[in-house]
């Protein structure tokens, strides 16, 4: 169905401060800068009094711009160590099995899924955890540690 009622005529007045528009020329102004400035902002850095920034932590650093976080180590505050799994296979003969980290306070040792005792089934030496007794060939050994 037509209408006879009469289409409005699109806007073609830039909004610019140059040129009379349908806004007033400090408006417009305002506008101008906008387009030049619009990826000029800094974020300050934080302070007590300045909010909004990065505030840069006894344990970050900032190097060439990028926010850096150093590797943990032991007794460090404010850093979450995670849990780490490492796997082995019994070979019927082996019974000493080494980690890459030092054990921290958490230590749990799997050998076929079935979770081991301390000092029944293993023993704990820095790195190493013995077991009593050879795991048998093909025997999976998982051992789930917090690094100190």
């Amino acid at each position: 169905m037509k209408s006879n009622c009469p289409q409005p005529t699109p806007l073609r007045t830039p909004l610019i401060a140059s040129q009379n528009g349908p806004m007033s020329s400090a408006y417009a102004s305002k506008l101008d800068g906008v387009a030049a400035n619009a990826n000029n902002f800094s974020l300050p850095t934080a302070s007590g009094s300045t909010l909004g920034g990065v505030k840069v932590g006894t344990s970050l650093n900032i190097n060439a711009g990028v926010l850096d976080v150093p590797a943990a180590v032991a007794g460090q505050a404010g850093v979450q160590k995670y849990m780490q799994a490492e796997t082995f296979t019994g070979n019927g003969s082996q019974t000493g099995f080494t980690v890459v980290n030092n054990i921290g306070s958490y230590l749990a040792v799997y050998l076929s899924g079935l979770r081991q005792t301390p000092v029944d089934d293993y023993t704990v030496s820095g790195k190493v955890i013995t077991f009593l007794s050879a795991p048998l060939t093909g025997q999976k050994i998982v051992i789930d540690y917090i690094a100190q």
